[in-house]
């Protein structure tokens, strides 16, 4: 193998990623499930938190949380439109989360 270490490729905006497009439609997307944080205070189950994109935290009581994230979903949501199949769309997205 060759010593050259340097990295070569796209960066996000050459692959057509807007990074403050994406902040922006996370925080209306917060902003709008935080609407519905209320009918989960003071039960398990109540929203601790969202951290960045990343995760929610949920309490699941005897002071412990879990931590929530969806994954994947993009992806198979393009491949089920390429194939025209959506029968499984919902069971791999389940799986991919759980």
């Amino acid at each position: 193998m060759g010593g050259d270490t340097e990295k070569s490729g796209l960066t996000y905006a050459e692959a057509g990623v807007d990074i403050k497009r994406i902040g922006s439609i996370h925080r209306d997307i917060e902003g709008l499930i935080s609407a519905t944080f209320s009918t989960r205070t003071g039960k398990v189950g109540e929203v601790l938190g969202i951290r960045g994109h990343y995760a929610g935290l949920i309490d699941i009581g005897n002071e412990k949380a879990l931590a929530l994230h969806a994954d994947s979903v993009g992806t198979k949501v393009l491949i089920a439109q390429m194939l025209r199949q959506y029968d499984t769309i919902g069971i791999d997205c389940v799986a991919m989360n759980v």
